[in-house]
């Protein structure tokens, strides 16, 4: 699907542009650090990558709805992120990125009727809220009947997750990488 799709973007968390601005404009010069009480060069932080990756996962919203309005179909591909020597040694990434997810781009074969997609347990009002037994027991029933006709059991949904994504190989080589790439973004 990848290959065959005309257009594949990646968005990329991307701090090292920010880095090489502040160097350019003089911003980790002494004299700098001094005319303007600001602290001396530091590295991005777990803060930086989560607004970076903010703007990241806006950008390729707006990529989304820009292409549905032309007509055209889109499909996230979060994989991106496994395999990470070889996706920044491939990509040429320096330290301060990383790829949050690719979106293949394409004409639809045919038109295709919205997906349903699980309601229940998803907004919560002013906090956070762990489900109770009752809410769990909606969450189960209405993933199984979105999942019709393959959930033929009670729970049948959330067991093919667990045990197609959840404890899968690809699941430990993206949490592998992930951790890669995070040491990457800090600069380790």
């Amino acid at each position: 699907m990848i290959a065959k799709a005309p257009w594949a973007l990646i968005f990329v968390v991307d701090y090292a542009k920010w880095i090489d601005l502040f160097e350019h404009a003089g911003c980790f010069e002494p004299e700098f650090v001094e005319r303007t009480g600001k602290a001396p060069r530091r590295a991005p932080g777990l803060g930086d990558f989560a607004i970076a990756a903010q703007d990241a996962v806006i950008a390729a919203q707006n990529a989304v709805v820009a292409a549905e309005a032309l007509g055209l179909g889109s499909c996230y591909i979060g994989d991106i992120v496994e395999n990470a020597e070889e996706v920044a040694e491939l990509l040429d990434l320096p330290p301060y990125t990383m790829p949050l997810s690719m979106l293949i781009i394409g004409t639809p074969r045919k038109e295709r009727p919205a997906i349903a997609h699980p309601v229940v347990n998803l907004v919560h009002e002013e906090r956070y809220c762990r489900a109770d037994a009752a809410t769990m027991d909606a969450q189960v029933a209405e993933m199984d009947a979105m999942f019709r006709p393959h959930a033929r059991e009670v729970g049948d949904r959330v067991i093919d997750i667990y045990t197609r994504k959840h404890t899968s190989p690809f699941m430990a080589e993206m949490s592998r990488s992930m951790e890669w790439w995070f040491k990457n973004w800090l600069g380790k």
